[in-house]
């Protein structure tokens, strides 16, 4: 997180990093980016004590922040270079806005490899956010947000947040956003390190879990004081919050008369959410059938049946995918996914070495950057649909799949006033009725053969060593790289003239399709 601070193209930070008396080089390593944030301009201060949990280390940092933006990212995740920038940027033009919040998304920490979100990042239209983010319809991720500080310490003018062993962000954000209204800035701006065995994903016991879930309870009864939440209704839809939490633990330890009790209060106040009298009913007598030879014989087989049936179609929808084309001549095709911010960069280096590619765009990006898509057509680039909003399209149905695809070609007719032809599913995820709805559409499903995985924030060389290296390297490949970060751009200084050099031509997808 430190190297992403200090790539912040905004002038004024100050960094307090707080260490829980870690045991490893956390602390040596912290002191060294001393000098380098002296020599940025930006205030640097580490904060050591006793751990406790991840609510008394935000508490240790408060009573030191002196600016007028607050954000409090993870020291695993990334910003992007100019994320703090964009969202003071927009608070100061809407002065009316007390907080902003920009679009996650979600990275192996291992690999570094894209994944799926595991919260809900597809409704950010709406500003009023305090029970869409109590009831799990729209993302917390704690480094996406950005507060205001002279209203937060109104709420908090000791400045301290309630303690619980249950994170930070409920505490952080909820009292603010009861408050105020907070506006979604379409753009991926903060990369959210997925952890296998974090403490948000550690595996828990049935006691440890059932006593997280109350700690969950009493902290909302505090956010709720703090609130000044008192009408009835609000207190009830609190009460069906509660309630649905308890039935879903009730359900994962199969137990019949939690279930039951849980579902007669949440019958009682079905009005604050979408009841399934049948799910009930299914959940209820699967708890019955718990250690029975239905389970542990019959179960069993169906699932891998279902499985099995699932890899087939992807399969089957993969191979009706364009991932290379049959090519006479020795020519490849460079792809950028490309709604992140190193895009001109990328159209600099293209001229430069006279190349032409394929820009997949996604909607929400060229709405806030149609000049910017203009000139990649004008350049005699290729742009691509990437889909409205950069969704799993595999989980929508057939109407909003129309709607994300329609959308698209509208702006992309727009900008450029030329009809797309080609289509890439997000995270590459389709299955075979996905591609036949893009083929009637008029559009050809494009994936890739190489992948670079230059998203991951793997260095220049490395990427180039991963399309160079690959088996896959041949006359009509098709390679997958991104805009998301500098060393891309870096990487192309190397990758272009060495596969010239091996004698390829790099052309855009639908040059290699229509030239073969």
């Amino acid at each position: 997180m430190l190297d992403y601070v200090l790539e912040q193209t905004y002038p004024e930070i100050e960094m307090i990093l707080f260490d829980d008396g870690s045991t490893d080089r956390t602390v040596q390593v912290a002191k060294s980016y001393q000098k380098r944030f002296a020599e940025r301009g930006y205030e640097y201060r580490i904060i050591r004590a006793e751990h406790k949990c991840a609510a008394d280390a935000i508490n240790k940092g408060l009573p030191f922040v002196t600016g007028e933006y607050l954000i409090w990212p993870d020291g695993d995740d990334r910003l992007e270079p100019d994320s703090v920038e964009k969202r003071v940027r927009f608070l100061k033009k809407y002065p009316q806005y007390q907080c902003v919040r920009s679009l996650p998304y979600y990275f192996k920490q291992i690999t570094g490899e894209l994944t799926r979100a595991d919260e809900n990042v597809e409704n950010y239209s709406s500003e009023e956010l305090f029970w869409d983010i109590l009831e799990y319809r729209t993302y917390v991720c704690c480094g996406c947000y950005m507060l205001k500080a002279e209203p937060f310490f109104e709420i908090y003018p000791e400045r301290h947040i309630p303690e619980y062993h249950v994170g930070q962000n409920f505490q952080m954000l909820l009292p603010f956003l009861f408050r105020y209204k907070c506006p979604t800035i379409p753009e991926k701006l903060y990369g959210v390190c997925v952890r296998e065995g974090s403490h948000s994903r550690t595996k828990l016991t049935r006691k440890e879990e059932e006593q997280r879930y109350q700690e969950y309870e009493e902290l909302i009864d505090e956010i709720a004081d703090i609130c000044h939440i008192d009408d009835k209704a609000s207190k009830e839809r609190l009460t069906y919050w509660k309630a649905r939490r308890r039935y879903v633990l009730a359900v994962k330890y199969k137990s019949g008369k939690q279930i039951i009790s849980s579902c007669c209060q949440l019958l009682q106040l079905h009005r604050f959410g979408e009841l399934s009298i049948y799910k009930m009913l299914k959940d209820f007598i699967w708890a019955c059938l718990e250690n029975t030879w239905v389970v542990k014989d019959v179960y069993p087989i169906y699932r891998n049946t279902v499985v099995l049936c699932r890899r087939t179609v992807k399969q089957l929808a993969v191979g009706r995918t364009i991932c290379s084309v049959r090519c006479k001549k020795k020519r490849i095709g460079l792809t950028f996914d490309g709604s992140y911010q190193y895009t001109t960069k990328v159209l600099e280096k293209l001229e430069q070495y006279h190349v032409k590619a394929t820009f997949f765009l996604s909607g929400d990006w060229i709405e806030h950057n149609m000049v910017l898509c203009g000139k990649i057509s004008e350049a005699g680039h290729e742009v691509g649909n990437h889909s409205y909003s950069h969704v799993d399209m595999t989980a929508l149905s057939e109407v909003e799949a129309c709607e994300e695809i329609k959308r698209v070609q509208q702006l992309i007719w727009k900008a450029t006033g030329k009809k797309c032809t080609l289509f890439r599913f997000p995270y590459g995820k389709c299955n075979v009725s996905l591609v036949e709805l893009v083929k009637k559409r008029g559009l050809k499903a494009v994936g890739w053969s190489i992948c670079s995985y230059d998203w991951t924030g793997i260095d220049a060389e490395t990427i180039c060593k991963n399309v160079l290296e690959s088996k896959k390297l041949k006359r009509g490949s098709i390679v997958l790289l991104h805009t998301t970060h500098c060393e891309t751009v870096k990487a192309l200084d190397q990758l272009i003239p060495a596969l010239k050099g091996k004698g390829y031509e790099l052309v855009s997808v639908s040059a290699m399709i229509h030239k073969k």
